[in-house]
């Protein structure tokens, strides 16, 4: 007699997607804690950051630099499968567009095809990131460790993730103006002329992106659909990650706490 096997339980994905700076790391640490179940926290830190730090040394063609930054991607990707189709729950932080934009957040989405995961966006405005990114700096200077000093183009891919509101079911995550823009990406002093022309050529893409020549703000929406999305510039990691579990536990009746945007990207 031939006996039924089994169909292996698959794991459980929650992707926590965001830029640099945003808080995704602090608020995966504080949602693991709570989960009912537990879940293995998997990082693209973990993946690039040694090739990001060997670029520093070996100054490679750029195109050599990005294979590498995609080698170590798909690691990230083959660890995140395998550990599903073992059954086991896997918390992800990592920032889907990468280096490459969209043909990068494309093909994540791709390698994610077929698992069951729950899509986490941490949203911050681009003049509070900057804030965190100027600071940082700061104290990596006050601490003499200038290998973690981190340019705010580098850091920052805010066109990769975001776009004007187009259309009035676009779900509206924030604002963006102008004098964000500036703030933001007006050249440190004692900037190199390179530096200058690449903070300026920053400055008129997102101008541009944004459609702000004419406007002094717009309203912006994610480039992809999410399942939630939590503005981490209204509560720290801790108030995020609950409201994260919250929502997560919830069939369709998902809440919108004030000052902390939690959305269902698709339901009604």
């Amino acid at each position: 007699m031939n006996i039924p096997q089994k169909k292996a339980i698959q794991g459980k994905i929650i992707l926590i997607d965001g830029t640099s700076t945003s808080g995704k790391t602090s608020i995966v640490n504080e949602l693991v804690k709570i989960l009912h179940e537990p879940y293995e926290k998997v990082a693209i830190d973990d993946f690039v950051i040694e090739v990001i730090m060997q670029q520093k040394k070996l100054n490679l063609p750029k195109a050599q630099f990005i294979e590498r930054i995609w080698n170590a991607s798909d690691k990230m990707f083959d660890k995140i499968n395998q550990l599903a189709k073992q059954g086991i729950n896997i918390c992800i932080d990592t920032v889907l567009s990468g280096i490459e934009g969209e043909k990068e957040l494309l093909h994540g989405l791709s390698r994610l095809n077929g698992l069951n995961t729950k899509m986490i966006l941490v949203y911050c405005p681009l003049n509070i990131l900057a804030q965190r990114v100027f600071q940082r700096n700061e104290q990596a200077i006050r601490e003499n460790n200038l290998e973690n000093i981190r340019s705010l183009i580098d850091v920052v891919r805010f066109a990769d993730i975001y776009k004007p509101q187009k259309s009035k079911n676009d779900i509206i995550v924030g604002q963006i103006s102008i004098k964000d823009i500036e703030y933001a990406y007006t050249p440190p002093k004692n900037s190199t002329d390179i530096e200058i022309k690449n903070y300026n050529e920053i400055k008129d893409i997102l101008i541009k992106h944004f459609e702000l020549i004419d406007k002094n703000f717009v309203n912006i929406t994610s480039n992809i659909n999410y399942d939630f999305i939590v503005d981490s510039s209204k509560r720290n990691p801790v108030e995020c990650a609950e409201n994260i579990y919250t929502n997560l536990n919830l069939s369709g009746n998902l809440s919108l706490e004030k000052n902390c945007i939690i959305k269902n990207i698709g339901g009604a």
